[in-house]
């Protein structure tokens, strides 16, 4: 599988982001490790494991899918990951 790298705009104060997308994750068995400007993640799905790397710049941010089951299309996982950001990046 080719790497599949999304950019995207911030939705919201980076350390709370950061913060709630690692609460979300642990509680669907998943890790994030690393801090607010750069690290990687693991996340399961009933087909397998999805991981990466994010790297976060001011108000820009690139997340770098580096694994996933071959049954998941990459435009599915590129609008969950959107969700999640928006999700998490604008809770109040």
């Amino acid at each position: 599988m080719a790497d599949l790298t999304i950019d995207f705009q911030m939705p919201g104060n980076a350390a709370q982001l950061y913060e709630r997308l690692k609460l979300a994750i642990a509680d669907n068995k998943g890790t994030l490790s690393g801090d607010i400007n750069a690290g990687s993640f693991q996340v399961p799905s009933p087909f397998g494991e999805i991981k990466g790397r994010y790297e976060v710049a001011g108000e820009h941010g690139k997340v770098t899918v580096t694994e996933k089951p071959f049954f998941l299309a990459d435009s599915l996982v590129e609008d969950k990951l959107r969700e999640a950001l928006e999700k998490y990046g604008t809770q109040a």
